[in-house]
């Protein structure tokens, strides 16, 4: 597993290889059913390897349904220290690189307080001058869901 974001991670063309031939779902097969945490976080190692290199990358990644594992990996009480730090990692770098508001946008329904930057800032690269993406992002409760997210952190504010 480790071999596989190894090499993911040195090249672009060969990071979309093994994305072509199955390799996301192997890895996600093993984020499910492996036991161990090590290997669940050497897995999250790999899969953030293979979508950091472009938006071509991350959407295929993403299109896999591996985003709200590494989510729940991320922000689960069980998951080790490593795990945890690994999923994060992983959700930023290929965040950082999804380019469709449609695939950002349930992220937020289920993103950690600390991922919310990030994503943020690809929303508001991609929807800034965007009409269509716009409207689509108020469609589908996008924005709906932001200013709940700003109560809350109003909230939190005058309660300190």
């Amino acid at each position: 597993i480790l071999c596989l974001g190894s090499i993911a991670s040195f090249k672009d063309d060969l990071a979309f290889s093994i994305i072509k031939h199955n390799g996301i779902e192997v890895l996600k097969n093993a984020l499910q059913s492996e036991n161990d945490q090590y290997i669940k976080s050497a897995v999250c190692y790999t899969i953030g390897h293979l979508g950091r290199h472009s938006s071509n990358h991350a959407n295929e990644v993403a299109n896999s349904n591996v985003l709200p594992l590494l989510m729940y990996y991320h922000m689960s009480k069980e998951s080790t220290d490593d795990l945890k730090e690994h999923s994060f990692e992983a959700l930023r770098k290929i965040i950082e690189s999804l380019n469709k508001v449609s695939t950002l946008e349930p992220l937020l329904q289920i993103c950690s307080e600390r991922l919310i930057k990030t994503i943020l800032n690809q929303l508001v690269k991609y929807l800034n001058g965007n009409k269509q993406q716009q409207k689509e992002f108020l469609k589908n409760g996008g924005l709906a869901k932001l200013q709940e997210m700003k109560k809350k952190v109003n909230v939190n504010l005058v309660q300190q």
